[in-house]
């Protein structure tokens, strides 16, 4: 049987099958999400990581009250994401008006953005907004996820419409199917990429999980029917100009989060220092013993 790419989605979407419920309901995503994302050079990714980490030690310093996310892209192209979720614009107009006032930590900012320039070939900034009625038990324990399989969308002018009634009818066939453990959050991108960008972000404890969607599809198709497997191609065929889904592990070292998450899992978001190896010494003849010899450091 023939599948359009909504079908691709909806088994995507089993991936997101949760390996632990909190005791308490985990709060919902921000209404709000920056996204800054930098393309990594080729063989870069480790230096370019300690890199980072210098924001997160000149954060941490600061004792800064907003906290951000750090992906790095196990497929697609090779990025890194950096997420910040706020309450509103104001709030992240307020936040960065504070790093401006702030001078030790804006010069400390500009320092490491000197050296970082040296590990990107370019970088995109995005501003989304959550878009609740097109997203599944969005709540979930994200101190103990480990990936984001983020699905882009790029929907065409005038068919908003359509993607929220694909979104509805998959939603609908999770909730006939009885999936309660699948979960995702939708964001509207409203500035920095094309309009009719959508964000899809479907979190997992482990890679295991897609593995499990496999085995869970069956259900879906079956609670989805004849009739919405149609409607689902036809709007795929009508609306869409593109999707594609790239794989995201949280990267802890490059993260900036609260003491909660610290707390959850300590083992993984509090990570030991990365070093760095040091070429041996090379020690002058006993003629030149005076003079100076040099050590270097490769990132």
């Amino acid at each position: 049987m023939r599948k359009s790419l909504m079908i691709l989605f909806a088994t995507c979407l089993l991936a997101a099958l949760a390996s632990q419920a909190l005791a308490q309901t985990p709060p919902p995503p921000p209404k709000v999400l920056s996204i800054f994302r930098e393309d990594v050079k080729a063989a870069r990714g480790t230096a370019h990581e300690k890199l980072e980490a210098g924001y997160v030690a000149a954060m941490r310093k600061a004792k800064w009250d907003t906290y951000s996310l750090g992906l790095s892209s196990l497929s697609g192209v090779g990025d890194a994401w950096f997420l910040t979720g706020y309450p509103s614009l104001e709030a992240m107009e307020t936040d960065r008006r504070n790093i401006d006032k702030n001078a030790a930590l804006s010069a400390e900012f500009e320092r490491l953005d000197e050296q970082d320039a040296q590990f990107r070939t370019n970088q995109r900034q995005m501003i989304a907004r959550f878009a609740d009625d097109l997203s599944y038990q969005p709540s979930v324990d994200i101190p103990h996820m480990r990936y984001f399989d983020v699905i882009t969308f790029r929907v065409r002018p005038g068919h908003e419409a359509q993607f929220g009634e694909a979104a509805r009818l998959i939603r609908d066939a999770y909730m006939k199917a009885k999936t309660p453990n699948v979960h995702w959050a939708t964001y509207a991108v409203m500035s920095g990429a094309p309009a009719g960008t959508y964000l899809v972000f479907i979190p997992m404890k482990s890679l295991k999980e897609i593995d499990a969607s496999m085995e869970a599809e069956k259900d879906f198709m079956m609670a989805l029917g004849e009739d919405g497997g149609k409607k689902l191609e036809k709007i795929a065929s009508e609306a869409y100009v593109s999707m594609e889904s790239s794989i995201y592990a949280f990267s802890p070292r490059m993260s900036y989060v609260p003491k909660e998450w610290e707390d959850a899992d300590a083992a993984f978001w509090k990570p030991k220092a990365m070093t760095v190896a040091k070429a041996p010494v090379k020690r002058a003849p006993a003629k030149t013993a005076s003079a100076k010899t040099s050590t270097e450091t490769k990132p």
